[in-house]
């Protein structure tokens, strides 16, 4: 069984909907409901596209750097080309995140 680019990034996009935001929302709930205060710096819940950026810094940057290929691949990643694939790519791009709406709740 194979996986594919778009069904990797779109698998990515989903575990950080569901560790920064889903599961951070099932929290504030259950503090509410036990009758606790949430302050708004706790209630404040980041958007699709900072959730997918936090699971980069989290997990994937550390593992890329602790891969013997790490430097390799951070310069590749960061490379004016990658950046003009991503630049043609943009619309497909963005209509993977308008597939998960913002969250502001």
């Amino acid at each position: 069984s194979e996986i594919h680019r778009h069904e990797f990034f779109v698998a990515l996009i989903k575990i950080a909907i569901y560790k920064n935001i889903t599961l951070k929302r099932k929290e504030i709930s259950k503090l509410r409901k036990k009758g606790h205060q949430v302050t708004l710096s706790i209630a404040k819940l980041p958007s699709a596209s900072k959730a997918l950026e936090m699971i980069y810094h989290e997990f994937l940057s550390p593992v890329l750097e602790n891969m013997p290929a790490g430097s390799k691949m951070r310069t590749a990643v960061g490379s004016d080309n990658v950046m003009i694939l991503f630049y043609d790519n943009l619309t497909q791009l963005s209509a993977v995140f308008a597939q998960f709406p913002e969250e502001s709740d």
